[in-house]
């Protein structure tokens, strides 16, 4: 279930940018045979399709799951600081 969540979920520009990059490395690793090209393109399309990594500084974004009791406010305690 997260796995496939993680796959199919939260799918943004730069995700689907670095996707693409990677099919494109992919493709000339079998075009050339460059050896560099088919590790990069194994490792941004790993990072691409899983959505972890820091890819070119965008970072995964957050995924906030919030459940009703982290809504309850009447729970809430205040602190009174005072000064002098």
């Amino acid at each position: 279930m997260m796995l496939k969540e993680q796959l199919f979920s939260n799918w943004y520009p730069m995700r689907w940018f670095m996707l693409i990059l990677g099919f494109v490395l992919g493709y000339n690793f079998l075009a050339s045979g460059s050896s560099i090209s088919g590790l990069l393109s194994l490792v941004i399309l790993f990072q691409a399709l899983t959505n972890t990594g820091c890819l070119l500084g965008h970072c995964t974004p957050a995924v906030h799951h919030q459940t009703k009791s982290d809504l309850n406010l009447d729970d809430v305690t205040f602190e009174e600081i005072k000064t002098d």
